[in-house]
């Protein structure tokens, strides 16, 4: 019998959120972590429709598989 090996890379969470954010149309994108999660501060164009931003993606991160608040 051998002995086999799997490299297997990890991303942070943040990261990929922060990444769906941007692709999404946000700008300067930050955030910061704590024990029960993150909270993610953006800047919106002015035409962007807020309401229906927040919409959108919050549906893209529950299929991603996070809760949002």
């Amino acid at each position: 019998m051998k002995n086999r090996n799997i490299s297997v890379q990890f991303t942070k969470p943040e990261e990929e959120i922060k990444r769906l954010l941007e692709k999404a149309g946000a700008k300067d994108v930050r955030y910061s972590t704590s024990f029960s999660g993150a909270n993610f501060n953006y800047r919106l164009d002015d035409l962007v429709d807020e309401r229906e931003f927040e919409r959108r993606i919050k549906t893209q991160i529950r299929e991603a598989g996070y809760k949002t608040f």
